[in-house]
């Protein structure tokens, strides 16, 4: 009976002050977050933000650099210049010399 008498003293004290009654009521939703995951996935919902935001910005630049490249394609002259360059091809006017690496 006295036990019990101090618990609901004590009680009704804690429950009076009520920065008291805010900390712990923190202290277990903090506590809550914790244990239950919640916060571990929020962070790494953070982290995993970060790095599509920087994908999509790789994303961005890369289809700039298409978009440049498809302009200058409407272009004859850059377009013969690309084909003569990927497929090692030469115009009608070119001169090609050839080098023997053999002594003879």
């Amino acid at each position: 009976m006295i036990n019990m008498r101090k618990l609901s003293y004590f009680i009704q004290e804690f429950l009076d002050r009520p920065i008291w009654v805010l900390i712990a009521c923190f202290s277990v939703v903090c506590t809550h977050l914790i244990f239950d995951g919640t916060f571990v996935r929020m962070w790494n919902l953070h982290n995993s933000r970060k790095v599509l935001e920087n994908r999509i910005e790789d994303i961005q630049q890369k289809n700039e650099r298409v978009e440049n490249r498809m302009k200058k394609l409407s272009d004859s002259r850059f377009l013969e210049r690309e084909v003569r360059d990927r497929f090692n091809l030469v115009g009608e006017e070119d001169i090609i010399f050839i080098f023997s690496d053999e002594d003879l």
